[in-house]
């Protein structure tokens, strides 16, 4: 790393993170779609630690952990696709379904969509 820069190799990392899911034999436009979604789950589970934060701060324990257990599922499957490329279209359909489980949680947790208060 003698001729390397900081900035070079913060520009690797951005660089290598998205291409999580590529292997050698795939030409480059066919491995520009994968690395769109890789980077959009990326950005996605960065976005949602100050979420996890915001709901423990506000008292809803169980909504903070539903969040942080998709932050944990997401970086397994993250590290899934980085060992096994071939699995992507699988794995991109886990994390999908994996974000609407946890969404219909919530939603069950917390009282669902309709206000569940019989009128009297």
């Amino acid at each position: 790393m003698a001729g390397r820069t900081r900035g070079s190799t913060l520009s690797t990392l951005v660089d290598r993170f998205p291409s999580i899911g590529a292997y050698p034999e795939e030409p480059e436009a066919q491995r520009a779609r994968p690395r769109i979604m890789v980077a959009a789950i990326w950005l996605a589970t960065l976005l949602t630690l100050p979420t996890i934060a915001n709901d423990l701060a506000q008292g809803y324990f169980w909504g903070g952990m539903l969040n942080l257990a998709v932050v944990v599922v997401t970086a397994g499957v993250l590290v899934a696709l980085h060992v096994r490329p071939g699995w992507s279209a699988v794995l991109i359909n886990v994390l999908l379904a994996k974000v609407f489980v946890m969404q219909l949680i919530q939603t069950a947790m917390y009282g669902g969509l309709l206000d569940s208060r019989r009128a009297t």
